[in-house]
Protein backbone atom coordinates (compact mmCIF):
# COMPACT_ATOMS: atom_id res chain seq x y z
CA UNK A 1 0.00 0.00 0.00
CA UNK A 2 1.12 3.50 -0.75
CA UNK A 3 1.08 6.23 1.73
CA UNK A 4 0.23 9.46 0.68
CA UNK A 5 3.25 12.28 0.37
CA UNK A 6 1.46 14.99 2.33
CA UNK A 7 2.12 17.44 5.10
CA UNK A 8 -0.92 18.96 7.00
CA UNK A 9 -0.60 22.49 7.79
CA UNK A 10 -0.29 24.47 11.32
CA UNK A 11 -3.61 26.17 12.28
CA UNK A 12 -5.20 27.87 15.38
CA UNK A 13 -8.68 27.93 16.19
CA UNK A 14 -10.10 30.04 18.45
CA UNK A 15 -13.98 29.67 20.11
CA UNK A 16 -15.42 32.33 22.60
CA UNK A 17 -18.38 31.64 25.11
CA UNK A 18 -20.03 34.00 27.89
CA UNK A 19 -23.49 34.15 29.41
CA UNK A 20 -25.40 35.87 31.90
CA UNK A 21 -27.65 34.72 34.79
CA UNK A 22 -30.65 36.83 35.85
CA UNK A 23 -32.79 35.02 38.65
CA UNK A 24 -33.40 31.32 37.14
CA UNK A 25 -33.17 32.40 33.70
CA UNK A 26 -29.42 32.01 31.86
CA UNK A 27 -28.63 33.17 28.53
CA UNK A 28 -25.27 32.34 26.94
CA UNK A 29 -23.68 33.26 23.94
CA UNK A 30 -20.77 31.84 22.10
CA UNK A 31 -18.59 32.00 18.50
CA UNK A 32 -16.99 28.97 17.23
CA UNK A 33 -13.95 29.29 14.91
CA UNK A 34 -13.79 32.97 15.60
CA UNK A 35 -11.39 34.28 12.78
CA UNK A 36 -13.63 32.02 10.45
CA UNK A 37 -9.62 29.73 9.74
CA UNK A 38 -10.08 27.47 6.33
CA UNK A 39 -7.76 24.71 8.45
CA UNK A 40 -7.91 21.16 7.69
CA UNK A 41 -8.03 18.66 10.56
CA UNK A 42 -7.85 15.84 9.05
CA UNK A 43 -6.80 13.60 5.67
CA UNK A 44 -7.52 10.29 4.83
CA UNK A 45 -6.15 7.95 1.50
CA UNK A 46 -7.50 4.60 2.73
CA UNK A 47 -10.58 4.49 0.54
CA UNK A 48 -9.09 6.44 -2.45
CA UNK A 49 -7.44 5.33 -5.85
CA UNK A 50 -4.35 5.82 -6.65
CA UNK A 51 -3.55 9.24 -8.10
CA UNK A 52 -7.00 10.51 -6.58
CA UNK A 53 -7.56 13.65 -4.08
CA UNK A 54 -7.57 12.95 -0.58
CA UNK A 55 -10.09 12.77 1.79
CA UNK A 56 -10.14 15.88 3.73
CA UNK A 57 -11.62 17.17 7.21
CA UNK A 58 -12.09 20.63 6.98
CA UNK A 59 -12.73 23.30 10.02
CA UNK A 60 -16.14 23.95 10.34
CA UNK A 61 -17.00 27.79 9.31
CA UNK A 62 -17.51 30.47 11.64
CA UNK A 63 -20.44 29.81 13.71
CA UNK A 64 -22.88 32.23 16.01
CA UNK A 65 -24.94 30.62 18.57
CA UNK A 66 -27.13 31.40 21.96
CA UNK A 67 -28.35 29.42 24.80
CA UNK A 68 -31.41 30.43 27.15
CA UNK A 69 -32.13 27.74 29.97
CA UNK A 70 -34.12 27.84 33.17
CA UNK A 71 -34.34 26.24 36.36
CA UNK A 72 -37.85 24.77 37.45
Amino acid sequence: SSQPNFRMPGYTLTDLQGGVTVGKCALGLYVRNLFDKRAILGADAALVAFGSPLHATVAQPRTLGATLSTSF
